[in-house]
């Protein structure tokens, strides 16, 4: 769940234990038992949301492990491509730089003008 999302609920929650304990005081629920009861809402909706900070913040380590994972990943990649291209880089400059052979040319060979 996103922060705002936790506060939207926490805000809710606040609102709804308010509005409990209003009406409970309003029918004539003692206020010992009121005051109980709001303090007992306020504290699960404030729990919960610490909970979901907590969690937020577990997300923000694991997208950190995950970040340099990649960043790993990458590097590694990279290196084996320079490998790979100075390696190809060599094998085509020793092609170029090998003497080449020329032997005598193939003759043509003659064609007879008969037919078979």
């Amino acid at each position: 769940m996103t922060m705002e999302g936790s506060v939207a609920r926490f805000q809710s929650a606040s609102e709804q234990a308010f509005l409990a304990a209003r009406r409970d005081c309003e029918s004539g629920v003692p206020a010992k038992e009121v005051r109980d009861q709001l303090r007992s809402s306020l504290d699960v909706a404030r729990n919960a949301t610490r909970d979901d900070r907590a969690a937020s913040l577990t997300v923000g380590a694991r997208v950190k492990a995950l970040a340099e994972a990649q960043r790993t990943a990458f590097q590694k990649a990279l290196e084996e491509f320079k490998t790979s291209v100075d390696r190809a880089r060599a094998e085509l400059k020793a092609a170029f730089d090998a003497p080449i052979e020329m032997g005598a040319p193939e003759q043509p060979k003659a064609r007879s003008l008969e037919k078979e």
